[in-house]
């Protein structure tokens, strides 16, 4: 396994990988392993929260919950034009 210099270290892996050099590590095994391989690679959390919109569930959870979603922009949208013309009609008042 060989990794790039941005994310240069693994922080899980459900099989044991020895360093081999600076970004390579290896697995050793005179067997295939009974479990998945899983891989967490150390990444900041700038790389992390860009990640989550590059999902491919991303575009599909955004179409489901849009009405959900327009629906409360109309809600803000109203109470804050209430309120401004509210504040709005005071002021003349005074």
């Amino acid at each position: 396994l060989t990794l790039d210099n941005d994310m240069p270290k693994i922080t899980f892996s459900s099989l044991e990988f020895t360093k081999v050099s600076k970004n390579k590590y290896q697995y050793k095994s005179n067997a295939l392993p009974d479990i998945d391989l899983s891989i967490r690679i150390d990444q900041s959390s700038w790389d992390e929260f860009i990640s989550r919109f590059r999902s491919p569930y991303l575009m599909m959870n955004l179409m489901m919950f849009s009405p959900l979603i327009i629906l409360l922009l109309i809600i803000v949208v109203i109470i804050f034009l209430v309120k401004f013309k509210k504040g709005k009609g005071i002021s003349k008042r005074s």
